[in-house]
C-alpha cells in the first residue's frame, strides 16, 4: 500500500491558466517537475474506466466544496484576519521593500487566483477527456438534513443547500448513505423509493432534488424489549449490554443495537416466545454467571467498543422503528462496567428479578434485622442474669 505525504507546494497558487493536469497524465516528461515516474501511477489508474469515472466526479465534487471559490476565500480571510495583528510588527523587523500594502497585494492575488481557478479548472478536465458538456446538480436545504448523510459517489455533501457542476457522459451515485436511528428514509422529493441512485442527465440541465427524511414509528415491541445494563468496559473488562426481554407473539424476530452515528453494536436473532436478559458482548467473560443469564441468550459482538464513543444507544426493529433508547450521560461514558442509568433514572428489570438497588435494599434490611434480633437477645440474657443473681 502506498502512503503519501504533502511535499511540495512551489506550483500552488501560481498561475490559474496553468493545465496541471495535463502536465500531470503526460506519458512523458514536458517541465522539470513531471518526470515519467511521477506520472506513471494516475495516467495507469485513469486508464481504468471505472476509476476514471470516479476521478472526474471527485474533480468536480472537490470544486464545489472544499476547493471551491467560496471555500477557499472564506478560509484565506480567516488566516488574514488571524495573522493581521502581527504584520505590522513583521514589516518593522523584516524592511527592505516588505510594507502592510505588500501583504495585502499579495493576499488578494490568491484570492483572483482561487475566483480564476475555479473556472479554468473544470475546462481542463473537459478538454483532456473530450467531454461535451456539463449539467448542474442541486441539492436544497431539507428537513432533518443533520439526520442523514448523502453521498456523491463516496463522498459525503458537507452542508446544504448544495451544488455542483458534473459532466453528462459520466454517471455518479446519488445516496442515502446512512440515517439516524430515531429517523428514516422516506423517499426522493421526485417519488423514488431506493435510498441509492445512479444519476445521468443532459447538457446544460439542471436536477434539484433532495431526500424525505422523517422520524421513525415507534415498534410493537416497544414495551417488551428494554436496554437495561451497558458497560463501556475498562482495564480486563469488555463492553456489553444487556437487555430484558417480554414474550410476545410471533416465530421469529430480528432487532439491531445502534448508536446515533448509525453504527451496528450488535445484532440480535430470537423466538418471539424467549424472555428474560439478553447478553451482547464479544465474549461472555463471567457475566452469564453474574447476570444469571442463559447462554442461548448470549449474543456475540464484535463491534461494541463503539459504546465508548456513543452518547446515545437505540433499538430498532427489522422494519427500522424505534424498540428502546437509552442517553448516556458524558460524565458516565467513561465509567467501568456496568451501570444502570437510563434518561438520569436507575433501570429496573421488569421481569421478575431484582434490581441492584432491591438487591441493595434487601441486604441492608437483612443486617438490619440482624443487629435488631441480637439487641433483644442481649437484653433477654442480661435482665435473666440479674434476676438470677437476685
Amino acid at each position: 500500500r502506498f502512503k503519501w505525504i504533502f511535499y511540495d507546494a512551489d506550483l500552488s497558487f501560481y498561475k490559474p491558466q496553468l493545465n496541471y493536469l495535463k502536465n500531470r497524465l503526460s506519458p512523458k516528461e514536458t517541465f522539470w517537475y513531471n518526470p515519467t515516474w511521477s506520472t506513471i501511477i494516475l495516467r495507469k489508474l485513469t486508464e481504468v474506466p471505472a476509476f476514471k469515472n470516479r476521478f472526474i466526479n471527485t474533480y468536480c465534487f472537490l470544486n464545489s466544496t472544499i476547493l471551491s471559490h467560496d471555500s477557499i476565500v472564506s478560509r484565506i480571510n480567516y488566516f488574514k484576519s488571524y495573522l493581521n495583528p502581527e504584520i505590522d510588527r513583521h514589516v518593522k523587523r523584516k524592511g527592505y521593500h516588505y510594507t502592510r500594502e505588500y501583504w495585502e497585494n499579495n493576499v488578494n492575488k490568491l484570492i483572483i487566483f482561487s475566483q480564476e481557478r475555479a473556472q479554468t479548472s473544470l475546462l481542463h478536465l473537459q478538454e483532456h477527456y473530450g467531454l461535451t458538456g456539463k449539467y448542474n446538480l442541486r441539492i436544497p436545504n431539507f428537513s432533518n438534513n443533520d439526520k442523514a448523510n448523502v453521498k456523491i459517489d463516496v463522498h459525503t455533501i458537507p452542508s446544504y443547500p448544495y451544488s455542483g457542476n458534473y459532466f453528462s457522459e459520466i454517471p455518479l451515485t446519488l445516496s442515502v448513505a446512512s440515517v439516524h436511528p430515531a429517523y428514516k428514509f422516506i423517499q426522493w422529493s421526485d417519488g423514488f423509493r431506493e435510498r441509492s441512485r445512479q444519476i445521468r442527465m443532459p447538457t446544460d440541465s439542471i436536477l434539484s432534488i433532495s431526500p424525505v427524511i422523517a422520524p421513525v414509528s415507534s415498534s410493537m415491541l416497544k414495551e417488551k424489549i428494554k436496554i437495561t445494563v451497558i458497560g463501556t468496559g475498562a482495564g480486563n473488562k469488555t463492553p456489553f449490554v444487556i437487555l430484558t426481554k417480554k414474550s410476545f407473539e410471533t416465530k421469529q424476530t430480528v432487532f439491531y443495537i445502534q448508536n446515533e452515528k448509525s453504527d451496528t453494536l450488535a445484532v440480535i436473532s430470537t423466538s418471539g416466545m424467549a424472555e428474560g436478559l439478553f447478553l451482547c458482548a464479544e465474549t461472555a467473560n463471567d457475566y452469564l454467571k453474574e447476570y444469571q443469564i442463559s447462554p442461548s441468550n448470549y449474543f456475540s459482538s464484535k463491534n461494541l467498543n463503539l459504546l465508548s464513543e456513543s452518547r446515545t444507544i437505540y433499538i430498532t426493529d427489522a422494519q427500522g422503528n424505534m424498540v428502546d433508547s437509552v442517553v448516556l450521560l458524558p460524565e458516565n461514558t467513561s465509567l467501568i462496567a456496568p451501570y444502570y442509568l437510563r434518561d438520569r433514572e436507575i433501570l429496573k428489570p421488569f421481569i421478575s428479578r431484582p434490581s441492584p438497588d432491591a438487591l441493595y435494599e434487601k441486604w441492608y434490611n437483612n443486617i438490619f434485622t440482624i443487629i435488631i434480633g441480637s439487641s433483644l437477645l442481649l437484653i433477654v440474657i442480661i435482665v435473666l442474669m440479674i434476676r438470677k443473681r437476685k
